[in-house]
């Protein structure tokens, strides 16, 4: 696999951009150009959120010259109370950039989760540097793109502009940081298990929520207990259905939901 190489993730995220990029795109303002204008910014910054909102859920992924489209997702979050500071929006946007962005994928269900399973969940700037660098190569990256990236990701965790609000990446020391589990809303990890269920199962193993690619418990470093704790309370509320059977342990999914359920629940206040 390549990944695209564009100059524009030398801009770090900022959510508040990303915020007042949808919020025009919901209304009509859906140009590069003018929404350059609207913001008082550069066309290449604009572009550059463009690809970080890609990432988030938040566009359709089409030609930057063409008007942009918000995803069903997109306009969700858009509804949250107090967006994009809303807890739960930001465990949902962290989740998806997470399973959106390859690298990004990689540092937080390879690198990230091995320091999260350590005595000592730290890590440094180099550290973090040196393992980008082993992804890359996977991907066909640059190392010279790749070094750069290694600070915007490590920005994008930490800073308050973007994930560094969750905590689940923290600064411990000077130029050192630490690997926090994390347990999300209920209805934020309903929404990501229904969002994210592989097509035609109707049931996947308990193990698989715990430690799978992507799941609940890698991307947000949380132990077996942890995850059964939060299993234990969606089948309380009706989300799924909890089969511990010898060695079948498994779940499955409520057929009278649907991923935006969840959703709802969350701007309303629900549950």
């Amino acid at each position: 696999m390549v990944i695209k190489k564009t100059p524009f993730q030398s801009f770090r995220l900022n959510m508040d951009d990303v915020a007042s990029c949808a919020e025009l795109i919901s209304a009509g303002i859906d140009t590069r150009r003018v929404i350059a204008e609207a913001l008082g910014m550069g066309e290449k910054k604009v572009e550059g959120i463009f690809e970080w909102a890609e990432f988030l859920g938040f566009l359709e992924n089409r030609p930057r010259t063409k008007a942009q489209v918000l995803k069903p997702l997109g306009r969700k979050l858009l509804e949250f109370p107090g967006f994009p500071d809303n807890t739960q929006a930001m465990e949902i946007l962290y989740a998806m950039i997470v399973i959106n962005h390859p690298l990004i994928n990689r540092v937080v269900n390879h690198f990230a989760y091995d320091v999260a399973r350590r005595f000592d969940p730290a890590f440094d700037k180099g550290t973090l540097k040196r393992a980008l660098l082993s992804i890359g190569q996977d991907f066909n990256v640059a190392p010279a793109f790749l070094s750069k990236r290694a600070y915007i990701y490590l920005d994008l965790f930490t800073n308050s502009s973007g994930f560094g609000k969750l905590r689940i990446f923290v600064e411990a020391d000077i130029g050192s940081f630490q690997v926090n589990s994390y347990r999300p809303d209920w209805r934020t990890a309903a929404y990501i298990l229904y969002d994210s269920w592989p097509e035609n199962v109707s049931r996947i193993r308990i193990s698989e929520v715990v430690s799978g690619q992507n799941s609940l418990g890698r991307i947000f470093f949380l132990t077996e207990p942890q995850v059964m704790v939060l299993l234990s309370k969606l089948e309380q509320e009706r989300a799924i259905a909890l089969e511990i059977v010898a060695d079948l342990n498994q779940i499955g999914l409520n057929p009278a939901m649907k991923a935006e359920d969840f959703l709802e629940m969350l701007i309303h206040g629900q549950g």
